[in-house]
Formats: structure tokens, C-alpha cells, sequence
């Protein structure tokens, strides 16, 4: 039975996820300065959901930086201790480390606001777990932060939340356990339901649907050998489409180890690609496959990159809504 859903449509709780601090414009001649991921990409999508009259709807908590206990869940010491020391390293050493992965650009306030996204991600979860279960906030003070509670905050949500909007940046589903890739840091998908889990005590059952026009290859490679996630993706895999090439194509297609048959790809071959298609794969394969899978949470990994007009995804159809699922 689906008992909650952070997705990135609507729901009853909205976590903004972006350091106070973070610049609204990237330093003249970085090399994705020009990239649809920027900064005034949080502000547009809160205010459009003021003017549609959804965030008046919605129970609004704030996100805590996801702690070293949540990274490491997901990611290599290494991996948490390089982005670690980005506030501290100079110009050149910041595009050095840049350089060491595929389409990520840094500077001296991502890891404050790469933990703050992972964090924002685990506060929607846990909240829409505690709403529906009823947990209370014990839990939150064991040291792993990123819940996004304060001292009354289960008691505030129990019975009330059934769906969440974690609003994010940097995203998070190309972070592989050991390295950063494709704009993201840290996986907050990922980050997200190791929280849950923890929060439940018990291997909930998650379903992560990863509707972004690109294939999740790091949610992949953290869940493919953990028969407790089911991870389904729709994405292009045509040719050296990103994350295509070396690192990026899944070694396990559908999972390895206990977790075989847990991993779903369905894997666009070009762009031309619409709401049929869409709602076929969805009616015809995921939904099937969920629903035997049984998830207690689901998580959404709503990337914008499949609607039309997006520069980098290419594809002229748009996923359809849950409600159309």
C-alpha cells in the first residue's frame, strides 16, 4: 500500500532547500554559467507556486544540512571528506576539483548548500513518514539532523501530512557513492530514504521513480545490490547522452545481488518522446511493477529536464502529473 509520497508536484509540507548565503548569480566566466541549473531557479519555482495559490496549501518546515551520519549512509568517506574541504580551497584548487567530474562547477558555499539540499530531501521524508505512522520526534535528536523538525513538529504533523515538496539545489541523482557528477554533490534521493529507513528501524520498502529526462546512474549504484529499494527510471540512452560513456551506463541494468530485479530502466532511444509514451510506460510498467513491490514510501525524483522547451533534455512531450499516473 502507497502510504506517502514526496514528490515534487504537490503536497502538505514544503522544504526550501537553498543556503541563505548561496550566490543568485554565478561568478562571471564559470563555465555553466549559462546553465538552466542556476540559482534563480528556487526563487521562480516557490513564486509560481504562490501565484497558483499552492503554498498557501502547504505546511511550510525548514531543512537542516544533512550530517556526516546521513552522507556517509550513501557516500564514501572519501567522497563526503573532499566536498568537505571546498569552503577552504582557492580559486584554482576549486576548478581543479571541479575538473575531476563530469559537469559539476564549485564554489567556496557548495558543500554548506549540497548538505542543506540532501538535508532538505530528508526533512520532506521524514515528515511525510512521521505524518502517516505517527512517529514523534525522539528521533530526530540522535545526532543525524536533516529532519527539518523542531521540538513539537511531530505532534504538529502526525495524522496531517500525506504528501511532500522537497523545492532542492544542487539535485542530487548523479552522486555515486565515491564522486560528484552532472551538477550534483550529494544524492538527496538517496539521502532521503536511508533517513526513512533509519527512522522506521526497519528496511522500509521505497520506491524512488526517477522521471528526469537523464538516467539516475548514481540513486543506481547506491541501490542496486538492496532488494528494499525499487528504483525505476525513465530516461534517454541514446548514444553519449548524459551520463552515457565511461562511468555513466549502469553495470547491473536491473540490479545485482539480492537486489536483482529492484532496478527498472526504461530507457528512452531518442528524443522524440511524449505524454503517450509517458503514461504508457507508466500504466504498462511501473505501476505493475510497484504494485507488487509494495512500497511504503515513495520517493519522486522530479526532474524538469523532460518538459518541453528544456535546453538540455531535448524532448518536446512532459511527464505526466502522479494524479494522471
Amino acid at each position: 500500500m502507497f502510504f506517502g509520497v514526496v514528490s515534487a508536484v504537490l503536497g502538505c509540507f514544503v522544504s526550501r532547500s537553498q543556503h541563505p548565503e548561496a550566490p543568485q548569480r554565478l561568478p562571471r566566466g564559470w563555465f555553466w554559467a549559462s546553465t538552466p541549473e542556476a540559482p534563480q531557479r528556487l526563487p521562480r519555482v516557490l513564486q509560481r507556486l504562490q501565484e497558483l495559490g499552492l503554498a498557501q496549501r502547504c505546511l511550510p518546515v525548514p531543512a537542516r544540512p544533512a550530517s556526516q551520519r546521513q552522507l556517509r549512509a550513501c557516500h564514501t568517506r572519501a567522497h563526503v571528506r573532499a566536498l568537505s574541504r571546498v569552503p577552504a580551497l582557492s580559486p584554482r584548487a576549486l576548478r581543479a576539483l571541479s575538473q575531476r567530474y563530469p559537469s559539476v562547477f564549485l564554489c567556496p558555499r557548495s558543500f554548506a548548500c549540497a548538505r542543506l539540499a540532501a538535508g532538505g530531501a530528508a526533512a520532506a521524508a521524514g515528515a511525510v513518514l512521521r505524518g502517516q505512522v505517527g512517529l514523534g520526534t525522539r528521533g530526530d535528536r540522535g545526532g543525524h539532523g536533516g529532519t527539518g523538525g523542531t521540538g513539537g513538529t511531530g505532534a504538529v504533523l502526525r495524522g496531517q501530512v500525506r504528501s511532500a515538496l522537497a523545492v532542492l539545489r544542487p539535485p542530487g541523482h548523479h552522486a555515486r557513492p565515491g564522486s560528484a557528477g552532472g551538477f550534483c554533490l550529494f544524492n538527496n534521493a538517496a539521502v532521503a530514504a536511508r533517513h526513512a529507513q533509519r527512522l522506521a528501524g526497519t528496511p522500509l520498502r521505497v520506491l524512488i521513480l526517477d522521471w528526469d529526462i537523464h538516467h539516475g546512474n548514481g540513486t543506481q549504484e547506491i541501490f542496486e545490490e538492496d532488494p528494499s529499494v525499487l528504483y525505476v527510471s525513465l530516461h534517454r540512452h541514446d548514444g553519449s547522452f548524459f551520463p552515457g560513456g565511461p562511468g555513466g551506463v549502469p553495470a547491473a541494468p536491473g540490479g545485482g545481488g539480492r537486489g536483482r530485479g529492484f532496478t527498472l530502466n526504461v530507457a528512452w532511444g531518442g528524443p522524440r518522446v511524449g505524454d503517450p509514451e509517458y503514461l504508457a510506460a507508466l500504466a504498462r510498467l511501473v505501476l505493475p511493477v510497484a504494485c507488487q513491490f509494495g512500497p511504503e514510501l515513495v520517493l519522486v525524483s522530479a526532474g524538469f529536464d523532460a518538459g518541453r522547451g528544456d535546453p538540455l533534455g531535448g524532448v518536446p512531450g512532459v511527464p505526466p502529473r502522479p494524479s494522471a499516473s
